[in-house]
């Protein structure tokens, strides 16, 4: 009698082979999807959660309603609960465009178009009215290019106005409102902007300040001037004190070594300058306004590194300890990006990115635990 072959041993090979195949497949699946859920987190917030350092803060990013338009190196004000844009890129081109974003429906809308293109317009906000002022009227970098219009929003009427012009056209400057005059400081002017040196393009600041008297519309040019004239410097008030941080040096339109560390701070009702030894801890220059004002500290977003590189790095200011702490890194890394506070969230709107990408969105965090 032949006896059977016993495949009982290879039966259960197989089944031990399929199983561990099966558990390969279950480890290998749950490994991408934790990758994908990483990386979509990392998209859509970044998070830096290192609470036992105390000199870094932590900003939990989120992403907003996109804006219509790429809003590259455009400028923002923000009057109850919503944020003007203007300045708008369109094509690579100046614009007209003016959006305002709703904070509290997270929607945009259009407000009457500008009366000229312009791009990188100063702008301040006073008395329900925005004011835009200089600013470049094409991308073209010329002295023919920068202006000295002033035009004024009306927020209740949408409507628009012209006033009287800048003394001195002027780009990449620094703003700031003190009671009721708007003061306009620094940046690239007509007069200032190449140097005559022959064969040698140079872009050279701008030290002198304007005051403009919103009540009887009259410019005044100030006898002060600033301690080191610098371009694209990121700016805010503070208790009536208008503070320059970084910015762009005097020097060759190619050079990447025109940095400026350093804060300069204003007194308008001193109309005197206060030596300080503020430094900030990254240099960078800012195609805009490049801070925001927040109480007693100073909140510096983006940014321009040396290396032409735009950066996602958030320096925060505290004017009492006079001491500077990193918060969490925006989720792009970016410059030329505009920025409101509405009611302890931080909004920042737009900017560029590598190969001057455009970015058309907004990034969001709540700031309250920094008052």
């Amino acid at each position: 009698m032949i006896e059977e072959p016993n495949n009982k041993p290879r039966n259960w090979l197989a089944i031990c082979l399929i199983v561990l195949l099966l558990i390969f497949v279950i480890l290998i699946g749950a490994f991408l999807l934790v990758k994908m859920n990483i990386e979509n987190k990392q998209k859509l917030t970044t998070q830096v959660n290192i609470s036992s350092d105390p000199n870094i803060i932590v900003l939990n990013w989120s992403q907003k309603e996109p804006p219509k338009l790429p809003k590259d190196h455009a400028f923002a004000v923000t009057v109850d609960k919503k944020i003007y844009v203007f300045g708008l890129s369109d094509k690579e081109e100046a614009s007209t465009k003016l959006e305002i974003y709703n904070t509290e429906t997270n929607k945009w809308t259009e407000g009457k178009p500008l009366p000229i293109k312009v791009l990188f317009p100063l702008v301040a906000a006073l008395n329900n009215k925005i004011y835009v002022l200089g600013g470049v009227n094409s991308i073209t970098p010329s002295k023919e290019a920068i202006s000295n219009r002033v035009d004024i929003y009306d927020i209740n009427s949408d409507s628009w106005e012209t006033t009287n012009s800048l003394k001195t056209p002027r780009v990449f400057g620094a703003i700031g409102v003190v009671g009721e005059k708007i003061y306009v400081i620094g940046g690239l002017s007509k007069e200032s902007t190449f140097s005559a040196i022959p064969g040698e393009r140079q872009f050279i600041s701008d030290d002198s300040i304007e005051v403009f008297d919103v009540n009887s519309k009259v410019w005044s040019t100030l006898d002060s001037k600033v301690p080191v004239p610098v371009r694209n410097a990121a700016f805010a008030t503070v208790n009536n004190k208008i503070y320059l941080i970084g910015g762009c040096k005097s020097g060759k339109v190619e050079s990447t070594n025109c940095g400026f560390s350093g804060t300069q701070i204003y007194d308008p009702l001193k109309n005197i300058w206060e030596e300080d030894s503020i430094k900030l801890p990254e240099s960078r220059i800012f195609s805009n306004q490049g801070a925001i004002a927040l109480d007693n500290k100073i909140i510096v977003f983006g940014g321009e590194q040396l290396n032409n590189n735009p950066s996602p790095r958030i320096d925060i200011l505290d004017l009492t300890s006079k001491s500077w702490k990193l918060g969490s890194p925006m989720i792009n890394s970016q410059e030329g990006i505009a920025g409101g506070i509405v009611e302890g969230t931080l909004y920042l709107v737009g900017g560029s990115g590598k190969q001057n990408n455009e970015f058309r969105n907004i990034e969001s965090a709540d700031i309250t635990h920094l008052r």
